[in-house]
């Protein structure tokens, strides 16, 4: 019934979810460490860098959270903004390790992805997740989510060594930040920004199926169609 119900939607929230780890997030915290002292930092001062932009994000998280509920912000310009500082970072830390710059241009581009995650991805995944599904579909959409999210994460992070030794840390930074490019990509073209309205209401999203010249509304309703209605049904989002 999700699926058939809720398929547009949940083809987005799942993608979403998806590009949230795929851009290497886990991955780059849990090897921050070993990344520096491959830049010949020691590893206690590794270990303190690594503290700082954990602060960073903390502080990045803070903000977005402050500022979202703002109808002239809302939800989507900091998704933006901070996905693609991530591609960015991610950018400035290829470069870094391409043109040899030593360990200081690796950790700006750390604090400068981990920036963009703390204000986009991070926590307006989960938040924007939540109202693109109404109540009976929400706990399942979210918990399918998760599920995503982490075994993207697992697989990333997993690989990641894997990635360094066969495409070189300059290329596989460089990989991330077109992963990255393709997320801010995605969520211009799909998310919604459902600042101002209630929680789940799907307010600006209009499910129509077209059924004989008829417009039917099916928002607020399980959507349980025909062959011939199947055919005909598509997504609108509408302008905020």
């Amino acid at each position: 019934d999700l699926v058939n119900d809720v398929r547009p939607e949940l083809a987005i929230g799942l993608t979403f979810a998806f590009f949230q780890q795929i851009i290497g997030t886990d991955a780059i915290l849990f090897y921050n460490v070993y990344t520096l002292e491959r830049k010949g930092i020691s590893g206690h001062t590794a270990l303190l860098i690594t503290l700082g932009i954990g602060l960073v994000k903390l502080a990045f998280t803070i903000l977005s959270s402050a500022i979202v509920d703002y109808p002239s912000i809302g939800r989507r310009k900091p998704l933006l903004v901070g996905s693609t500082i991530c591609a960015i970072g991610l950018c400035t830390a290829a470069v870094s390790f391409l043109v040899g710059t030593g360990a200081l241009g690796v950790i700006i581009g750390h604090m400068i992805f981990i920036m963009g995650f703390g204000l986009g991805y991070g926590p307006l995944c989960w938040l924007i997740l939540a109202e693109m599904f109404s109540g009976p579909y929400r706990s399942k959409a979210l918990s399918i989510g998760s599920v995503v999210n982490r075994l993207t994460s697992f697989v990333v992070t997993l690989s990641y060594l894997t990635l360094t030794s066969t495409l070189g840390w300059a290329g596989t930074y460089f990989l991330l930040a077109v992963i990255a490019a393709c997320g801010v990509i995605f969520s211009y073209r799909f998310i919604p920004d459902l600042v101002g309205e209630k929680l789940g209401s799907n307010a600006l999203r209009e499910i129509n199926v077209y059924d004989e010249g008829e417009t039917k509304n099916l928002a607020d309703e399980p959507y349980s169609s025909t062959k011939d209605e199947k055919a005909n049904f598509h997504l609108v989002a509408t302008e905020s």
